[in-house]
């Protein structure tokens, strides 16, 4: 699961007297009287992270703010792009290294996702994962039943289990809930009520071994994800700092490196790119600074990875296209 990598619907910002939860509920509440942080269309402490790869818990999207807009599909396009032609504004300038595309259904449930990989002009590999419930329902902890096609036409350079991490729900317990790794029989565990995240009432009722995988919290707002080793040693530990509902910090902690990705917002709340700072101990080595363009939604439209060096300076080293489309 973890490896070694707002939405504010238009006419509830204009006259203010409807916000949208972040589960999707409609609240109602006016300007001025507390401030808060509006919904957002991506969760992107979801999806910009590794559990964008994490396809058995299909929650990267508000199905609520999916299904009000009426979005079929979206497809999110990744380009190796230089400098020049970013500045051109030119995104169809280069083939693209990777495309997902989300097609959803009316309830705003993702009903299909296509993943390809491409070098230079040719596409080496593609993956069809399809919900197999009808209506796209989900389990109160994310979990969606999935099936995966390879497309065989192809030469593919990928498996699934190169790239995806795909679980079968196996029993759920007063204290966790237990899922089973399709492909290695490893565990994930979910343990919801901090009661419960003592390492040794962990150690003493789940007994995970070290590629087992725990999640403090739920699958929509994590605290914690991690493997332990010797009983109570934490490895590979992902830590999510959330402000006012949204994600604010993601800490990834491998010694001797630890890296922090930092949501930034606009004056209105609005997610407008992050910052991935990395470390060796308590010195700074480098970051990467990621700027949206957002659309009328205030959801990413284009993304800009940019390198910082030593000086101050900074180098495009890739790029991403989202494009939505709608039901008529």
């Amino acid at each position: 699961m973890i490896k070694r990598s707002t939405i504010h619907f238009l006419i509830a910002l204009l006259f203010g007297s409807a916000l949208f939860s972040c589960n999707g509920e409609v609240k109602r509440k006016l300007f001025n009287i507390k401030k808060t942080y509006p919904p957002s269309l991506i969760r992107n402490h979801l999806l910009f992270s590794d559990l964008s790869n994490e396809y058995s818990f299909p929650i990267w999207f508000s199905d609520s703010l999916i299904a009000l807009n009426k979005i079929s599909k979206i497809t999110r396009i990744i380009y190796p792009k230089s400098l020049t032609e970013a500045s051109q504004g030119d995104s169809t300038a280069v083939v693209p290294s990777e495309t997902v595309e989300y097609l959803f259904l009316t309830n705003g449930s993702i009903e299909k996702i296509v993943r390809a990989f491409y070098f230079d002009d040719r596409k080496i590999s593609e993956f069809e994962f399809i919900y197999t419930n009808e209506k796209g329902d989900k389990g109160k902890d994310g979990f969606a039943k999935v099936r995966y096609n390879q497309d065989s036409q192809i030469n593919n350079k990928y498996t699934v289990s190169d790239v995806y991490t795909l679980y079968d729900r196996k029993k759920q317990q007063d204290r966790y809930i237990e899922f089973e790794n399709r492909i290695t029989g490893d565990y994930l565990y979910f343990i919801p009520e901090k009661k419960n995240w003592g390492p040794v009432d962990i150690d003493r009722t789940i007994r995970p071994n070290p590629q087992d995988i725990l999640v403090l919290g739920n699958s929509l707002t994590p605290n914690k994800i991690y493997q332990v080793r010797n009983k109570v040693n934490e490895t590979n530990v992902v830590e999510f700092e959330y402000m006012k509902g949204s994600i604010k910090n993601i800490r990834t902690n491998d010694y001797p490196f630890h890296s922090k990705r930092s949501f930034t917002y606009d004056k209105r709340g609005y997610c407008i790119g992050f910052i991935d700072s990395t470390f060796s101990e308590n010195s700074f080595l480098t970051r990467t600074i990621s700027d949206f363009e957002n659309n009328m939604f205030f959801s990413p439209t284009k993304i800009y990875h940019r390198k910082e060096n030593s000086e101050g300076k900074l180098t495009l080293i890739n790029s991403e296209e989202f494009v939505y489309e709608f039901r008529k």
